[in-house]
C-alpha cells in the first residue's frame, strides 16, 4: 500500500511538472544533493552549507508530497479572477465606510462599525497583496515552490565547503560540484559534491605573548597546562576560539572586570613546512595603558521587590555576613506585626538568600561567581527575575547591586482534558474486528506557597481524578476504571538531616549543585472491575545538579502502604491459576508495607531552542526493603512490620534514548530501555505489583494494547462462543525482565502537524521456568532463552500524527503487530489483534 501511494505521488509530481508554465520548463528541479569522498568530517556537518536545499520528501525518497501541492494549487491560480475577487470586495467595504463616513449625525456604535470596516478593509488588502505575490493558501501553507537548480548557488556550497575544511586543517581540500540530469525527461538534476580532502595541518608550536606581565603570570602560574592547543592535534579554528575563551574568562574570573576577548589575537604561521602550524597567542594591553585594571567588589547590595533607584523607600533593611539587604514592602505577609519581628523575618530570610550569593565584599571580581549567583537565586524558583548591576565607584572598586521580583506566594491551577481508550473486541465476544472507543475525563487541581515556613521552602498541594478505559478479566467490554488521589510536598532549598554526615568536600561543593530536600505524601484510589485498590505513601529526596545535563535524586525512604479492597471473582480465580502454576502473582494484591532506597541519575543534553542532536540517559537503582527490615517483628516465620508483610526485592532500569536531526524538519528519535527485578529473600517470593516491568502501550511495543505483551513466549487462551480455543490479551501481563526498544523517524508535514513512522521490538520475562503444560502458558516459556532470543521479542511497526504546539503535543498512533512471540508466528494484516490505536500527550520517548 506505501508503495502504490509512493507511487502515485510520483506521478502527480512528474505530471504536474510536465503542465508547468514554459518559462519553468527551461530549468531542471534540484532532486538531490549528494557528498562523495569526505572521511574526516561527516556529511551531515557539509550538508549545513547547501546553498539550494531539495524540496522536502515524505518517508520515500521519491515522493515529493509538497511539490505535489503546490503545483496542484497553481493548476488552479488565476490571477484575474483573484483580482476581479478582491476587487468586489474591496468596493464592498469601500462602499460601507463611505456610507459610515457621510453621516451626519455619529452615534458611538456607528464609529465602532466605522473602525472595523476599515480595519477590515486593510486586512482584506493585505491578503490580496500576499494572494498575488506568494499564491494562494495550497501554494503557501502546504505546498513548496519548486527549487531549481542554480550553479551560481552550486560553487557556492562548493566553496563553503573549502573553508570549512580550511577552518580544520584541511588547507589543500578542494570540493568540486558536479550537476547530472537523472531522468528521460531532462527535468531533474541530481548535484553531487566530489571531495578532495588532502591532508591535515597539525599545531607544532603554540608560544603566548603578553604586553601586561600580571597577566602572563597568571597563565603560567595558576593554569598551566590547560591550554586547548596542544602540539600535535589537527589545526582547527573551533579550538582557536575555545582557548580564547577560556583565557578570557580567566581574566574575567580574577578580577580583570574590563577585559574583553578583543584584547587576544592569534598569528597563524603555515610556512612552517610538512604541513605544520605554529600559533602565536598575543595578549594586548589596553589602549594608551601599559596594563589592565584588577577591579574589587567592596560593597554588596540585595535589593528585593524594589526599585534600585529608589533604595531610600526601603521597607526593612539588614547586614548578613557582609551583604546588605534591602526588602521592599512586598516581601513579608506581615499584617500588624511588630518590628522586632520583621527584623527577625529579615534575618532568616537574608541567611538563606546568602547560601546562594557568591559574590562578596573586598573580593576581586569573578565572572563565574556573578553567573553562579544568578542561576542559584533562580533555582529557588521563587524570583520572576534576578538582576546583577556591576557598578564602578571609581577607578578599580565596584558595588554589585542583585536585583530580585518576587512571585505571588499563593499560586492555583487548574487542568482538564479527555483520554480517549480503544479496544478491538476478540472473536469470543461476537463482535470481530469490532473496536470499542471511551472517552474519559481528566482534571487536575494544583496549589502552591512558595514562601512556606516563613523562607523559601516551597509547599505543593495536588487532587487529580480520571476516568480511562480498560478491559477486565471476565468480559471483552471497555470499562472505566476510576483514579483518584492527593499529593503533598514540602522542598526546602538544601540539604536537611544528612548534610552533617556527609564529607567535608561534600559539604563545601554542596551549594554549587543547587540542592534540595524533598518530603512527599500522598494517597491514591483506583476502581476497576478487576479489583479498587489503595495506596498510601511517604517518601523523603534528596536532589541535586553536577553541572547543566545531569540530575540526581536520591530517596533515603519511598515507603507505601498498599491495601486491595475488592477483587473481582474472575479475576481472584486467575490469580489463583497462576498461583498454582508458580506464578505468585497473588500475593501482590494482599495488604502490604512496600519501603525502598533509590536513586535516579539522568543525562539530557536536549535543547528546544537548539537544532542539534542530543542523548538521554536514565539509571534507576532501587533496594526495596532494607529499611522496613530494620523493623520488622521478630520471631516469626513471615517478615512483618507493624502487622503488614512487606517486599524485599532489587531492581535495576536503565533507558537509553538518541536523537538524530538528519534535516531541516526531520529527525531520527532511537530508544533501548532494559530493566531486572526480583526478591531478594525466600518470604519474598515475589514483587509489589507496580515494580513489575510491563511492555505494550502508547510508549513501548505500540502493536499490543496497554500491559498486554509476554512475559516470553506464553499465550493467554479463552474458549470463544464456538467453543475454540483462541488466544486472549485480556489480562495485564508483568515481568522480572525487561527489553524493548524503537526507533521513530518524525517529519513535519506542515504547519502544527507532523507524522512519523515507528518499528518496536521489545518483550518482559520471569526469572524462573513456568510449567508450559497449563491453559495459560500454552505455547511456550515465559523465560529468557538466548537460543531464539528473536523469536521471543514482539514486532510491531506503524504510523503516528503529531500535533506539535511546541508547549503541548498531541499523539495519536497506530500499531500494527509484524511478529506476536506468544503465538509464534508472523501476524496477517486481517488479524483480529494486528492493529492498536493509542492516543497520548507528548513523545513517546
Amino acid at each position: 500500500m506505501l508503495f502504490s501511494c509512493g507511487r502515485k505521488l510520483a506521478w502527480n509530481v512528474n505530471s504536474a511538472w510536465k503542465r508547468y508554465p514554459q518559462d519553468y520548463q527551461d530549468h531542471t528541479l534540484l532532486y538531490k544533493n549528494h557528498i562523495k569522498g569526505n572521511k574526516q568530517i561527516k556529511t551531515f556537518k557539509l550538508e549545513e552549507f547547501y546553498q539550494q536545499n531539495t524540496n522536502r520528501k515524505l518517508i520515500v525518497n521519491w515522493a515529493q508530497p509538497y511539490l505535489s501541492a503546490y503545483f496542484i494549487g497553481r493548476w488552479a491560480y488565476d490571477t484575474t479572477a483573484i483580482e476581479e475577487k478582491f476587487e468586489k470586495k474591496d468596493k464592498k467595504l469601500t462602499d460601507k465606510i463611505i456610507a459610515l463616513d457621510t453621516l451626519t449625525y455619529w452615534s458611538y456604535r456607528d464609529s465602532v462599525k466605522l473602525v472595523k470596516q476599515i480595519n477590515k478593509r486593510s486586512k482584506l488588502r493585505e491578503q490580496q497583496k500576499e494572494t498575488l505575490t506568494k499564491g494562494n493558501w495550497m501554494m503557501r501553507s502546504v505546498g513548496e515552490k519548486p527549487v531549481l537548480l542554480d550553479t551560481a548557488e552550486m560553487s557556492a556550497t562548493a566553496r563553503q565547503m573549502e573553508l570549512y575544511y580550511e577552518s580544520k586543517g584541511y588547507f589543500s581540500a578542494k570540493v568540486t560540484p558536479v550537476a547530472e540530469i537523472k531522468n528521460r525527461k531532462q527535468t531533474k538534476s541530481v548535484v553531487t559534491y566530489n571531495v578532495v580532502e588532502g591532508s591535515a595541518h597539525k599545531f607544532n608550536e603554540i608560544s603566548y605573548h603578553f604586553e601586561d606581565s600580571t597577566l602572563k603570570t597568571l597563565v603560567e602560574e595558576s593554569f598551566q597546562g590547560d591550554s586547548v592547543l596542544k602540539a600535535g592535534d589537527n589545526y582547527d579554528t573551533d579550538k582557536i576560539n575555545k582557548e580564547r575563551d577560556r583565557l578570557n574568562n580567566l581574566f574575567r574570573d580574577n578580577g580583570y572586570f574590563e577585559f574583553k576577548r578583543q584584547f587576544i589575537t592569534f598569528n597563524v604561521d603555515t610556512a612552517v613546512g610538512n604541513r605544520q602550524v605554529d600559533v602565536q597567542v598575543y595578549i594586548h594591553a589596553p589602549t594608551k595603558e601599559p596594563f589592565h585594571d584588577e577591579y574589587t567588589i567592596k560593597e554588596v547590595y540585595f535589593l528585593l521587590d524594589m526599585d534600585i533607584s529608589k533604595r531610600d523607600e526601603y521597607d526593612t533593611t539588614i547586614v548578613y555576613d557582609g551583604v546588605k539587604y534591602y526588602f521592599g514592602p512586598r516581601t513579608f505577609d506581615r499584617g500588624q506585626e511588630r518590628r522586632g519581628n520583621l527584623e527577625r523575618k529579615a534575618r532568616k530570610k537574608a541567611k538563606q538568600l546568602d547560601s546562594r550569593i557568591k559574590i562578596r565584599p573586598n573580593t576581586l571580581y569573578s565572572q563565574s561567581k556573578v553567573k553562579q549567583t544568578q542561576r542559584g537565586l533562580n533555582n529557588f524558583e521563587s524570583f520572576k527575575f534576578v538582576n546583577i548591576d556591576l557598578r564602578q565607584k571609581d577607578s578599580t572598586n565596584l558595588a554589585a547591586y542583585i536585583s530580585a521580583s518576587s512571585f505571588k506566594r499563593y499560586a492555583m491551577t487548574a487542568e482538564a482534558g479527555v483520554t480517549v481508550s480503544a479496544y478491538t473486541t476478540t472473536p469470543g465476544s461476537g463482535d470481530n474486528n469490532a473496536t470499542d472507543f471511551l472517552p474519559g475525563p481528566a482534571v487536575r487541581f494544583n496549589f502552591r506557597d512558595r514562601r512556606a515556613l516563613g523562607g523559601y521552602q516551597i509547599l505543593d498541594a495536588s487532587a487529580w481524578f480520571n476516568i480511562i478505559g480498560q478491559v477486565p478479566a471476565d468480559t471483552n467490554i471497555l470499562t472505566a476504571t476510576t483514579e483518584l488521589g492527593v499529593n503533598l510536598s514540602l522542598t526546602f532549598p538544601k540539604i536537611v538531616g544528612v548534610k552533617k554526615v556527609l564529607p567535608k568536600k561534600w559539604q563545601e561543593n554542596l551549594p554549587d549543585k543547587f540542592p534540595k530536600t524533598k518530603l512527599t505524601t500522598g494517597y491514591s484510589w483506583t476502581n476497576r472491575s478487576d479489583y479498587t485498590r489503595t495506596i498510601a505513601n511517604a517518601g523523603l529526596h534528596y536532589l541535586w545538579k553536577n553541572g547543566q545535563h545531569n540530575i540526581h535524586d536520591f530517596a533515603l525512604f519511598d515507603v507505601s502502604v498498599v491495601d486491595t479492597l475488592q477483587l473481582s471473582k474472575n479475576f481472584r480465580d486467575y490469580l489463583d491459576t497462576l498461583e498454582t502454576q508458580g506464578i505468585p502473582l497473588k500475593q501482590s494484591f494482599q495488604p502490604a508495607l512496600i519501603s525502598s532506597t533509590n536513586f535516579t541519575y539522568i543525562y539530557n543534553t536536549q535543547d528546544p531552542t537548539k537544532n542539534e542532536n542530543a542523548t538521554f540517559f536514565r539509571m534507576f537503582l532501587e533496594s526495596g526493603g532494607s529499611i522496613a527490615s530494620i523493623f520488622r517483628s521478630s520471631g516469626q516465620d513471615e517478615l512483618k512490620v507493624l502487622g503488614l508483610p512487606f517486599y524485599s526485592f532489587l531492581k535495576a532500569n536503565l533507558d537509553y534514548r538518541k536523537y538524530y536531526k538528519i534535516s531541516r524538519h526531520g529527525s531520527l528519535a532511537m530508544r533501548l530501555n532494559s530493566g531486572i527485578a526480583a526478591p531478594i529473600e525466600k518470604v519474598s517470593s515475589t514483587l509489589p505489583y507496580e515494580k513489575f516491568f510491563f511492555a505494550g502501550g502508547a510508549n513501548s511495543v505500540r502493536g499490543w494494547n496497554f500491559r498486554r505483551l509476554g512475559p516470553g513466549t506464553s499465550l493467554l487462551t479463552e474458549t470463544n462462543d464456538d467453543g475454540e480455543t483462541e488466544a486472549s490479551y485480556n489480562f495485564e501481563r508483568p515481568g522480572n525482565i525487561i527489553l524493548e526498544s524503537s526507533i521513530e523517524l518524525r517529519a513535519k508535514i506542515f504547519g502544527y502537524l507532523h507524522g512519523a513512522v515507528f518499528l518496536d521490538a521489545g518483550n518482559v520475562w520471569t526469572l524462573e521456568e513456568q510449567d508450559v503444560d497449563n491453559q495459560f502458558l500454552a505455547d511456550g516459556s515465559s523465560t529468557l532463552s538466548l537460543k531464539n532470543f528473536h523469536k521471543q521479542l514482539g514486532w510491531s511497526t506503524g504510523v503516528g500524527l503529531r500535533l506539535d504546539f511546541s508547549f503541548f503535543i498531541f499523539r495519536f498512533d497506530v500499531g500494527v503487530r509484524i511478529w506476536d512471540p506468544g503465538r509464534q508466528e508472523f501476524v496477517p494484516w486481517t488479524d483480529n489483534y494486528s492493529k492498536a490505536y493509542h492516543f497520548g500527550i507528548g513523545y513517546p520517548f
